[in-house]
């Protein structure tokens, strides 16, 4: 699908199979963040549908869910291009996990500078950081049952899919960088974690 100036590219296949563990966990990482910051009946817009799962759970828990796609094999309720499309609701939180990196950066702003006007109390994002993994290890002691992921990367300096136009700390995208294309639209950092190279972010419109 083009629109009047870029080609965005996007796969439906995957969603087709049985994904893995570690996807898995990611879905974990979107339902805990969303259920931290919302609560039931707030309206919600998911932005990227992917499997379809997160929107489903949390539609199991009373939760008002609209989904936007420009992929309509992903069957979103509302099928269009986020870069051009007109919203004409507002919505309490705007979710948007892995999906900017799939829009060039300039866009990626002037989505955020939307944003603001139909998100009424923020945000939750999660982006990829463009790194390679060299070593991974879970420690955990007898004095806790917690266990605490260790990690040693280095950035990739390099895109790994033609999917993606940037991720966080390729080139010149960098993690502040991407957190200021929020804060001068309006919007509050209230939680950051990551997840293996996946960037959690929530972040709380001010004007509300």
């Amino acid at each position: 699908m083009e629109t009047k100036t870029q080609k965005y590219n996007y796969s439906s296949e995957w969603i087709k199979k049985i994904e893995s563990p570690d996807h898995w966990r990611l879905y974990w990482s979107q339902a805990n963040l969303t259920l931290k910051y919302t609560k039931p009946g707030d309206r919600i817009l998911e932005i990227g549908v992917g499997s379809g799962f997160l929107a489903n759970y949390l539609k199991s828990w009373g939760y008002n869910v609209t989904t936007i796609d420009i992929d309509k094999d992903k069957s979103p309720d509302i099928t269009a291009n986020i870069v051009e499309y007109d919203f004409n609701e507002s919505y309490d939180f705007v979710l948007a996990f892995e999906v900017f990196e799939h829009i060039p950066f300039e866009e990626f702003e002037k989505i955020a500078k939307k944003l603001k006007k139909f998100c009424k109390k923020g945000i939750i994002v999660s982006v990829p950081r463009n790194e390679k993994p060299w070593l991974e290890i879970t420690v955990q002691t007898i004095l806790s049952p917690r266990k605490y992921p260790v990690r040693l990367t280095s950035v990739r300096n390099k895109l790994t899919t033609d999917h993606h136009f940037w991720e966080i700390d390729y080139k010149k995208h960098s993690k502040k960088k991407f957190e200021n294309v929020f804060s001068k639209n309006g919007f509050k950092k209230l939680h950051h974690e990551s997840y293996r190279a996946t960037q959690f972010y929530m972040f709380e419109n001010q004007s509300y």
